[in-house]
């Protein structure tokens, strides 16, 4: 076999081995390819009830957090007495002059389950109360202490799901799953009214 002849057939085995890798390249790119994730199925809008109906509903989710809440203006009434879980309107509550203001939220989070943070904040001379109700106006959880003179363990508003501080009233981690949806009820148990904000977010269940 002469030189020539040698140099034909390694050129040409070479050709050969070139022609495979094209050919084979792009099966193994189809066998590596990531199979599609399913797409997570959004949440059915939330229907607030009586009092909460016609009022905005502000939908959270992971991205939303402590350093970094969604913030709600709620403009309120002028209100003097107190706020009761019976709430609004019901023949039981005698809560005086005390007046409310609605505002809703919805979860939207990746896992199944969240806790859905809710802090009110408002001049610290005047005295709110923060309520959690569902559509049925049920309280859930509240925080209805003595904004102007939250005492540890006396007026904090500690044991019902939130806390009470001066200047804001705050639910703390209410369990929820996704897509649940809720009425943030605010009472103004003492004050001339005006616009509070209300801050949202989600985070560990409480407990």
């Amino acid at each position: 076999m002469t030189t020539r002849t040698v140099r034909t057939v390694a050129i040409m085995g070479a050709a050969a081995l070139l022609l495979g890798a094209f050919a084979s390249g792009p099966a193994v790119a189809k066998k590596k390819k990531k199979k599609k994730k399913a797409p997570v199925a959004a949440c059915a809008p939330f229907a607030p009830g009586e009092k909460g109906a016609g009022q905005p509903v502000t939908v959270v989710t992971d991205a939303a957090t402590a350093e970094a809440p969604v913030e709600v203006t709620v403009a309120t009434d002028p209100g003097l007495g107190f706020s009761s879980e019976a709430g609004e309107g019901a023949p039981e509550d005698g809560e005086g002059l005390t007046s409310h203001a609605y505002t809703n939220v919805q979860i939207d989070s990746a896992a199944p389950s969240a806790g859905l943070y809710v802090r009110v904040e408002f001049e610290p001379v005047w005295d709110y109360d923060l309520w959690l109700r569902d559509s049925g106006h049920s309280a859930l959880a509240y925080a209805a202490g003595s904004s102007p003179a939250p005492v540890p363990g006396v007026t904090d508003g500690t044991g019902n799901g939130g806390h009470t501080e001066s200047g804001s009233e705050n639910i703390d981690g209410y369990f929820a799953a996704d897509c649940n949806g809720f009425t943030v009820d605010i009472a103004n148990a003492g004050g001339p009214g005006g616009d509070v904000v209300v801050k949202y977010w989600l985070g560990e269940p409480a407990g």
